[in-house]
């Protein structure tokens, strides 16, 4: 089998397990702070054994950690929080419009000014994501409406986070940084549960939820997602893991029997629509 091939089995395995992160959410019996401390504490111990000087690179950049950690955390907890008080499809849906809030947060973190082209795009991006709220606004559903606002959280947290990696990739490598925050993140977690004292719960189930959490749909996605991005080109991975929301939702459909609603659909239509658009037409116009 040749190796472009390979990579592009393993990109689509790493998507479908990326889409499929969000279940966890909805059946392990985990509240969004204990998964959010499972996942990081896992994915943290594995990079840190690929890293030989791991304490010497907390030590010297323990101001970065805390600053992506505080990112990552928020945008991690935010996510699996839309996923149980709203549907995974909300979770996902409202997480892929994060482009409109990376386009938006350029001219504010000195990346450029707006373009035409990324306008055009972020308008398309902006009325998925109210078409996810409006039909639940007219029928008072509170708590739908409040699981939107954490899915949009998460995009806007996650879009501060990918600026802030890629000032700090002009100094560290992808693996050192992917360490540093989820060390980071650990530590808001860990102090979180210690302040609430959430109770966990006595079955060992949920447990190898976790497990099952941090290291296949976590750490092996992103192995998979990272060595399929050296051997295939960017816009390709990129075009490819956009594809997750619709991995998520057939996930939910086929183990939870969760459908998604009609406002998800046309959402998710206008919202992979913007980032599938063809950038040639953009250009020409």
């Amino acid at each position: 089998m040749k190796t472009v091939t390979k990579a592009n089995l393993g990109l689509q395995l790493a998507v479908m397990l990326f889409g499929g992160a969000g279940l966890f959410a909805r059946f392990s019996g985990l509240s969004a702070s204990q998964l959010l401390l499972g996942r990081t504490f896992l994915a943290a111990c594995c990079l840190f054994f690929f890293l030989p000087n791991a304490y010497t690179l907390i030590r010297k950049n323990y101001s970065l950690s805390l600053r992506l950690g505080a990112l990552l955390a928020l945008h991690w907890w935010s996510f699996f929080m839309a996923i149980q008080e709203g549907s995974l499809a909300l979770g996902v849906i409202s997480f892929a419009a994060f482009p409109l809030f990376t386009v938006l947060l350029r001219p504010i973190v000195g990346q450029g000014a707006w373009s035409p082209s990324d306008m055009k795009r972020s308008l398309w991006l902006l009325l998925g994501v109210f078409l996810l709220l409006i039909p639940s606004l007219k029928a008072g559903d509170l708590l739908y409406v409040q699981a939107w606002g954490w899915g949009l959280c998460s995009a806007i947290s996650f879009a501060l986070l990918s600026w802030t990696n890629k000032k700090a990739l002009m100094q560290l490598d992808a693996n050192t940084l992917a360490f540093l925050q989820n060390f980071g993140a650990f530590l808001f977690a860990a102090f979180w549960q210690l302040g609430w004292l959430e109770s966990w719960p006595s079955r060992p189930l949920p447990y190898l939820y976790l497990l099952l959490l941090g290291l296949v749909f976590t750490a092996a996605a992103h192995f998979l997602y990272i060595w399929a991005l050296g051997r295939l080109r960017t816009e390709q991975v990129s075009l490819m893991a956009s594809l997750e929301p619709i991995y998520a939702i057939f996930w939910a459909m086929l183990l939870l029997g969760e459908y998604p609603r009609i406002e998800e659909l046309f959402a998710a239509f206008f919202i992979l629509g913007a980032i599938f658009w063809p950038r040639n037409r953009l250009k020409e116009n």
